[in-house]
Order: structure tokens, then sequence, then C-alpha cells
């Protein structure tokens, strides 16, 4: 086999014709060309006047209201939640501080029921005192068989991200504060 291309007698092949003609003899079938661009400006014109049915359809259904000036100060209408947070890191502050707040003064958890929030210190201490409420004899050893670790796991200690959210502030609030009895 040749590699060579055999060009068909005639001249229709590709390149020049025989005779020296460098352009293309046939041309765009124009009566093709006008009969699709009439097609496209109708379906442009159909779908335009279907979307206009279609608003106005859903202008019936749910009417917009009237028109409000951007100059005119109302009331802002707050969407549902979720909500995005505009300043996620003081909202984080903020929730710790009441969360903190929460854990180191009184307070009622239910009026009616008597159930009342302790400080964590004096909760402790009076655990310490009444001491922690005990099983019987027969659920005791079932349920530390149950916890028995193996004897080869070794406790890992606390980490300070494993702290929850409030712990990362409260580490990250630490350490931007100034140490006083640095260098006297």
């Amino acid at each position: 086999m040749s590699t060579e291309t055999k060009r068909p007698e005639g001249g229709h092949g590709h390149g020049p014709a025989p005779n020296g003609d460098r352009y293309e003899h046939r041309d765009a079938d124009v009566r093709t060309l006008l009969k699709l661009g009439f097609w496209l400006v109708v379906v442009i014109i159909v779908a335009m006047v279907a979307m206009k049915f279609t608003f106005d359809a859903y202008e019936k259904q749910q009417p917009l209201g009237p028109m409000v000036s951007p100059l005119v100060q109302s009331e802002t209408v707050v969407p549902p939640s979720p909500q995005l947070q505009a300043k996620p890191r003081r909202d984080l502050r903020i929730f710790c501080s009441e969360e903190e707040q929460k854990l180191d003064t009184y307070g009622w958890v239910d009026k009616h029921a008597g159930v009342v929030r302790l400080p964590i210190e004096e909760a402790m201490e009076l655990t310490l005192q009444r001491g922690l409420p005990t099983r019987p004899a027969d659920q005791t050893s079932a349920a530390a068989a149950a916890s028995e670790l193996p004897p080869d796991t070794t406790a890992v200690p606390p980490t300070p991200y494993l702290q929850g959210q409030c712990g990362y502030v409260v580490s990250q609030m630490e350490a931007s504060k100034p140490k006083e009895n640095e260098e006297k």
C-alpha cells in the first residue's frame, strides 16, 4: 500500500481545482438559511409569549403587593430559621458567655417542678456530701462486667480540641490575654 493520496478525477477533491479556481463553487443555500432564521424568530416569540402568560398566572396566584420605595424605612421581616450569620465569631462568643454564665450561677430550670440550676462548684460539693446513688448488688456485678476494659487499654488524656465549641473560644481568648506574671 502506498501512503499517497489519490485525487479523484475532475477536480472535486480537496485543494485547488485543475483550472486554478481557488474558491468554493457551491454556496450556502440562502433559502434554507432564511427558513432557519424565520423559525428561530418564531420559536423565540412563542417562548416570550408563553413566559408572559406564565408570569401573569403566578402573579394572580400570589400577588407581590404594593411597590415599596427603597427610601421608606419599614420594619424588616426576619426570614425563618436557619439564618445566615453575619458575624459568626461574635455569635459564638456570645453563646459561650451565656453558657458559662449558666454554669456559674443559680437559676430555675423548671419553677413549677422545683428544679433549680446550681453552679458547678456548688453541685460538686453537694455530690461529695450526699454521695452518688447506688445500685442493688445483683445489678452492680453485671454492670461492672459489661463496662470492664481490656487490660491493655490505656486511658487517653483529654485534648484541648475535644472540649466542644466553647473550649475553642476559651483557648483562643486565653492565648490572646497578656500574661501578668511574666518577667516580674
